[in-house]
């Protein structure tokens, strides 16, 4: 999703530098911008991915040792929620 989000802003921001530019190089704002905003997209959808926190159960068996935690209710699939109630980890 940020790929697309990134490719979109790079659209919108490289048409109205393009619109601005009097010059004849709109075409080539245009493709520098949306593969900036490409690149740019895919980075940040890396790092979002690779540093957001473990999800938690109510229920977490680590090693063989039990523990309990507070668990908030997630948006799941269509418009209802989910609820994680049991986690085993080997």
């Amino acid at each position: 999703m940020s790929t697309i989000y990134g490719l979109l802003a790079g659209a919108a921001l490289g048409g109205a530098i393009a619109l601005v530019d009097n010059g004849d190089n709109s075409e080539e704002i245009m493709r520098w911008s949306i593969a900036g905003g490409t690149f740019i997209g895919f980075g940040y959808g890396i790092y979002h991915v690779s540093t957001r926190p473990n999800s938690t159960a109510l229920l977490e068996i680590k090693n063989g040792i039990p523990s309990v935690h507070a668990v908030l209710p997630r948006p799941g699939p269509g418009r209802g929620m989910t609820l994680r109630l049991i986690a085993v980890n080997l």
